[in-house]
């Protein structure tokens, strides 16, 4: 088994004579079947600037000089005789592999190239990992911010998750999960002649099942003699055909200190392009003048 023994010595060591600089390293082997080899302060090998002379239980070492720098180290390697450890040998690619959970940790360990006839050369993981991320065809990978948008075919994809697309399910169900619901526009607000409407009229397009959401202010007073204080216009979505029913609004009125309940009627009516005119009707005028404010919604079905 091979082994080694060391000797650090400095300038002050070096002997001076007619010979030259040299030092006397008493290893005590008993032999000269060894070798020699001398580092410098900066562990560089310096034989080729030293000689030896080799003796069976010391080695003289002459130096270029007695005033080197730092401290330079002589070894000794010799063959002890003695057998060596019966580790267990194992392949390159039979050796442990390393825990996932590690991998972070040999980020600066460095991994061989070659090939044959070819010179070795090095490569860090962290390096190696950073030319993969850079210049693998990412038209063979799925980029993780692409959030599946770049996969082949979104509805074959889909098909073979058995997802339904929203197109799909839209025409399942016949659009009652439109985004606009069943009406698909509303009419400006048109007044009646003499209109008693104190401020304007706002439409507010659902996104539930069906129609829309009005809110207005009018004055009670000012009213019509018909009591239509004005109408609006639905239209369905495309290919659908509106249901609206008549309905009932109960207004509130407070007038000179009395409180009263009335009620405005919504009457639809269904033209012949599809669309739906709907009246807006007061009950009987009450006496006095009031401001009121109203929010209701008018329900409607395809």
């Amino acid at each position: 088994m091979i082994k080694s023994v060391n000797k650090t010595v400095d300038s002050s060591d070096v002997i001076v004579s007619a010979d030259g600089y040299y030092f006397d390293y008493n290893h005590n082997l008993g032999k000269t079947e060894y070798l020699t080899t001398v580092t410098d302060e900066n562990n560089e090998v310096r034989n080729t600037s030293c000689l030896f002379q080799k003796y069976d239980n010391y080695v003289r070492v002459y130096f270029p000089n007695n005033t080197f720098v730092g401290q330079w180290t002589i070894s000794i390697y010799y063959e002890d005789g003695s057998a060596a450890a019966n580790y267990p040998k194992k392949r390159l690619f039979e050796q442990t592999l390393v825990d996932e959970n590690d991998i972070d940790r040999y980020a600066d360990w460095r991994i061989a190239l070659g090939g044959s006839g070819l010179p070795t050369w090095n490569m860090t993981l962290a390096l190696f990992k950073t030319y993969c991320q850079s210049t693998l065809d990412s038209s063979l990978y799925l980029i993780k911010g692409n959030n599946l948008s770049d996969v082949d075919n979104v509805a074959t994809a889909r098909q073979n998750l058995n997802v339904y697309s929203q197109t799909e399910v839209n025409n399942l169900i016949g659009n009652l999960y439109s985004a606009s619901g069943y009406v698909s526009t509303v009419s400006s607000f048109t007044p009646s002649s003499s209109t008693p409407l104190d401020g304007t009229v706002t439409f507010i397009p659902t996104i539930d099942f069906a129609g829309v959401q009005v809110q207005m202010s009018f004055n009670t007073a000012l009213a019509p003699s018909n009591r239509t204080i004005g109408s609006i216009v639905l239209t369905p979505v495309t290919g659908a055909s509106l249901q609206v029913q008549e309905q009932y609004i109960p207004v509130f009125y407070w007038i000179s200190g009395n409180f009263y309940l009335g009620q405005m009627r919504l009457v639809p009516t269904t033209n012949a392009d599809d669309t739906v005119t709907i009246s807006f009707i007061l009950d009987a005028p009450v006496a006095g003048s009031k401001n009121c404010n109203l929010a209701f919604h008018i329900d409607a079905t395809i």
